[in-house]
């Protein structure tokens, strides 16, 4: 398997159950760990791998925060239901709006498919972060190329 794909592989299931528990309490904790799960997968990329110069770093390191990202996204959408249903179970008072009425399924609808939609559209901006992790570690730790033409050392 590619070290790129790996990598982000087993950051992302990290990301995963570290974005489900910072999700929970709350939502917007998402992109924070996104962007320090890209930052682990590229620096572990790095460890592996190196790149010839500081752009092909910045994008290995941004495939391996994307592959984790996407773990980050289902666990954004799984901390949103968990925490609609503990709102609605609860009957948790709200600050804004109030909840659905159990008997009215156009509410409940609504309820579940806009609380989902804004846990995906975080889950998203996860991705986003979580590259930019990846990206910025893979450029950090990459040594700058020999010279612009890409040949050996340049004779003095």
């Amino acid at each position: 398997m590619n070290a790129r794909i790996r990598w982000g592989l087993i950051s992302g299931v990290i990301g995963f159950f570290a974005n489900i528990v910072a999700s929970l309490i709350f939502g917007f904790c998402g992109p924070v760990i996104g962007f320090g799960v890209g930052v682990l997968g590229g620096f572990l990329l790095t460890q592996q791998e190196s790149s010839s110069n500081k752009r092909d770093g910045a994008i290995q390191g941004a495939i391996t925060g994307s592959v984790a990202g996407v773990f980050l996204l289902l666990g954004q959408i799984i901390a949103a239901a968990g925490s609609l249903a503990f709102t609605q179970l609860m009957e948790v008072d709200l600050v804004i709006g109030t909840l659905p009425d159990l008997t009215d399924p156009s509410q409940l609808v609504f309820y579940w498919i806009s609380g989902l939609s804004v846990g995906a559209c975080i889950g998203i901006i996860d991705i986003v972060a979580s590259a930019a992790g990846g990206a910025l570690i893979g450029y950090i730790r990459t040594p700058k190329a020999l010279n612009h033409l890409g040949g050996d050392l340049l004779q003095e």
